[in-house]
């Protein structure tokens, strides 16, 4: 018998990168069962959490801070990062912005805000990753952490540019 894997159960949810999905099965593994809103919560906490970055800044962030960081709330971040080298000064960027700048992945999008916290968990739901309603760790979620080096895991607690969770490996 052959069973369709619903990815989204809306279409206006809101975009995510499969990579975000190591964090939550890592982060069910952590308790036997949990809330949505602490799953959702402290995902999204893990992801903003500001990384101190000095310079010289790499190309690859430069070119992400130029096309994706342009919020006024970015302006000062903006004005250091692309200005003149000679007067670069440390910044701090969140955990996420830095995997995703990286020239590796082939692309810069999914970003992660606050605001959405709810709807994160849900793709890793259907992919029968988490169970609902209890919110604990499936088969499914115990094969991807099996599968993915300890090191990715570690780098969303500790930035590791050598280490980029967000990048789906074979």
């Amino acid at each position: 018998m052959s069973v369709k894997i619903r990815i989204l159960g809306s279409a206006n949810r809101t975009m995510q990168r499969a990579g975000f999905l190591k964090l939550l099965a890592a982060q069910t593994t952590r308790v036997e069962t949990t809330n949505l809103e602490n799953l959702g919560k402290q995902c999204v906490q893990t992801l903003l959490k500001r990384v101190k970055v000095t310079p010289p800044y790499g190309e690859s962030l430069r070119d992400y801070v130029k096309i994706r960081l342009f919020d006024k709330v970015y302006h000062d971040l903006r004005k250091i990062v692309l200005g003149d080298p000679a007067q670069a000064v440390p910044v701090s960027l969140e955990l996420q912005d830095l995997y995703l700048s990286d020239a590796k992945i082939p692309s810069t999008v999914g970003k992660l805000v606050e605001a959405d916290w709810r709807s994160y968990p849900y793709l890793a739901i259907n992919l029968d990753l988490i169970k609902p309603g209890t919110y604990s760790i499936l088969t499914r979620a115990l094969v991807l952490l099996a599968v993915t080096p300890k090191e990715e895991i570690a780098a969303f607690d500790q930035y590791d540019p050598v280490n980029n969770p967000l990048k789906i490996s074979p």
